[in-house]
């Protein structure tokens, strides 16, 4: 059975710094302190990159769909009942996360990166 943990992204208010913690699903979500919104709630979905790292969802990845293209920065999603990865320069635009399982690369995520 997946392990079902969760990172959850603060966004102090007046500051501006983002932070982030991890829980497993039954545990509280931490309250940080007065200032401090949750921005993102992102799941893990189950796989490692290629360098063993968990992705998330909205994390931020580099990957090919072909192994005769470059890779491309793409965002890992959950659309339509599963995990996705949002390749804007395909056909269909959202290919199944288990199609790149061990040739994508977590290089960061929305919320501390949101200019990809």
């Amino acid at each position: 059975m997946r392990e079902l943990r969760f990172r959850i992204t603060y966004q102090h208010g007046e500051t501006g710094r983002i932070t982030q913690r991890f829980v497993e699903l039954g545990e509280p979500i931490p309250h940080l302190g007065e200032g401090w919104q949750i921005i993102g709630k992102d799941q893990f979905i189950g796989l490692k990159d290629r360098n063993g790292k968990d992705v998330l969802e909205a994390d931020i990845v580099k990957a090919s769909i072909y192994s005769d293209e470059p890779e491309s920065i793409l965002e890992v999603r959950y659309d339509g009942g599963c995990f996705v990865i949002d390749y804007h320069d395909s056909e269909s635009d959202m290919v199944p996360v288990g199609w790149f399982v061990g040739s994508v690369e977590v290089i960061s995520n929305i919320h501390e990166n949101p200019e990809y």
